[in-house]
């Protein structure tokens, strides 16, 4: 980062330049210099570092809460992310369970077409009907 992106970082991210001063622990002569020739690397992953930026993940912060905050504003807190495997391992189970169900309903739905079939009548001829009483007036 030469000087220039730095004071556009600088202005984009930090109020002043005590701020910056505080934060390096650095004279104001030094913040000129870096203000022209640009700062050590070390010194801008710090920065972004204190600002809670991930340079892995861009556009990814943590707050002042210590929340992880995506770039679609989604908040994530310690314990959400420290439930998440748990989570995972639950949805891997009831994946499992249900597959294990879609197998038995599949294997009863074919016991219940053999009952099925070997309940047909065979071609045995009609019963007879019994007469209809007739009603008495």
């Amino acid at each position: 980062m030469d000087g220039e992106q730095f004071n556009e970082w600088c202005i984009d991210n930090w109020s002043t330049d005590e701020d910056i001063m505080v934060a390096c622990e650095i004279d104001r002569r030094t913040l000129r210099r870096w203000r022209k020739t640009g700062p050590p690397d070390r010194i801008i992953n710090a920065l972004r570092y204190w600002r809670g930026e991930l340079r892995l993940w861009p556009g990814w912060i943590i707050n002042s809460k210590g929340e992880l905050c995506s770039p679609e504003n989604m908040i994530f807190t310690p314990g959400i992310l420290r439930a998440r495997p748990y989570e995972l391992a639950l949805t891997r189970e009831y994946r499992r369970q249900l597959r294990d169900l879609k197998r038995q309903m599949v294997a009863l739905k074919a016991q219940l077409s053999e009952v099925q079939i070997s309940r047909k009548p065979a071609n045995d001829p009609p019963r007879a009907r019994a007469p209809k009483a007739v009603a008495r007036q």
